[in-house]
C-alpha cells in the first residue's frame, strides 16, 4: 500500500511462538514468525558492551519530551506534520505532541512505552498495545495522510500491535532494537496475545533487515 505521503508500506503479522520452542524460526507466506527468547524477559539490566549497563523500563509522563521524537522518528515526521496543522502559527507542535504523549489514556500514551537506557541515558523506545478485537470505523475527520495506516492497523485484530521501535541515531547498531523486539514478545505474551503485527515503511531499511534477521 502506498500512503499520500508516497510511503510504500506493509502489515506484516507475526505468531508468537510458545517458549518451549526452539527451532530455527520460518517464513510463512511471506510474514516473518519471530523467535521467542526464553521462558520469561531476562533480568533488566543487560550487558550489551563492555563497561556498558542497558536498562529497560515502563516510560512515565515525564518521558514524553522523548516519546515524541521516537514517536515521529518512526513514521517519518508524519505525527509532527499533525501537529503542527494542530497547533495556532505560533504554537510549539512538539509541545503540543507531548501533551498528548503524556496522557494516560490514547494509543500513544506513555502507558504503552518503555525505554531502553544506555548508562543513565534515554537511547531507545518501543511503544505498542493490543489492537481492538473489532476494528472501529475509521473516523471521518481523521487526516486522509493515516488513514492507509489505520487501514492496515485494522487488518491484525487482537494481536499486539507494535507501533513504535526507534533507537536516536548515536545509540544504533548497538542491538537495542533486538532487546526491545524481544522485550515486546513478553509484553505480548503476558497480555494473552497470539501474534505481533507491525508496518513498516519501504524507508526503514535497518528496521525492515531486523525483522528478517528474526524470521
Amino acid at each position: 500500500m502506498v500512503s499520500p505521503s508516497g510511503l510504500a508500506v506493509k502489515l506484516i503479522r507475526a505468531p508468537l511462538r510458545q517458549p518451549a520452542a526452539r527451532k530455527p524460526a520460518k517464513r510463512m507466506n511471506g510474514v516473518a514468525k519471530l523467535r521467542w527468547i526464553g521462558d520469561e524477559w531476562p533480568p533488566k539490566r543487560q550487558e550489551i558492551e563492555k563497561g556498558t549497563n542497558m536498562l529497560i523500563r515502563e516510560a512515565n509522563a515525564l518521558d514524553a519530551p522523548h516519546l515524541v521524537r521516537f514517536i515521529n522518528m518512526a513514521a517519518d515526521d508524519l505525527p509532527l506534520h499533525f501537529w503542527q496543522k494542530s497547533v495556532a502559527p505560533d504554537g510549539d507542535p512538539w509541545a503540543y505532541g507531548a501533551e498528548r504523549a503524556a496522557r494516560e489514556t490514547g494509543n500513544f500514551s506513555y502507558k504503552n512505552a518503555w525505554l531502553a537506557e544506555v548508562d543513565g541515558a534515554v537511547a531507545a523506545c518501543l511503544l505498542g498495545y493490543r489492537a481492538e478485537e473489532t476494528p472501529a470505523p475509521i473516523d471521518p475527520e481523521t487526516p486522509a495522510i493515516f488513514i492507509p495506516l489505520l487501514e492496515l492497523e485494522s487488518l491484525a485484530p487482537g494481536s499486539w500491535y507494535l507501533n513504535v521501535l526507534a533507537t536516536y541515531a548515536p545509540f544504533r547498531g548497538r542491538g537495542l532494537g533486538s532487546l526491545l523486539l524481544a522485550h515486546a514478545e513478553a509484553v505480548a505474551r503476558n497480555m494473552g496475545c497470539r501474534t505481533i503485527s507491525l508496518i513498516a515503511a519501504d524507508t526503514h531499511l535497518e528496521a525492515r533487515r531486523l525483522y528478517s534477521a528474526k524470521g
